[in-house]
């Protein structure tokens, strides 16, 4: 089976070809924009690690809030009539 003169970035990061001869441009170019894009997923990863982290909190939040009885001992009697004069009881 032939040989590929193909270079993985991985095991070629000095940037030569095995034979101590530099790469080409666009070769290194290449190189350039997979680790830009490995660095812009590794970026949004963590962006998504952040709000899914965020989301947690906003939800353990919400269910505590929901196990929350709150009693009123007092109510101002304007208060009173108006949530009667509306409808409530």
């Amino acid at each position: 089976m032939p040989s590929s003169n193909y270079n993985h970035p991985k095991q070629n990061p000095g940037g030569f070809n095995g034979s101590s001869v530099p790469a080409s441009p666009a070769s290194i170019e290449a190189q350039k924009y997979a680790a830009r894009i490995k660095r812009e997923e590794l970026e949004a990863d963590e962006s998504i690690r952040r709000f899914n982290a965020q989301l947690q909190a906003m939800i353990r939040e919400g269910k505590e809030a929901l196990g929350t009885r709150v009693e009123v001992d007092e109510v101002d009697e304007l208060v009173m009539e108006e949530l009667l004069d509306d409808g409530f009881e």
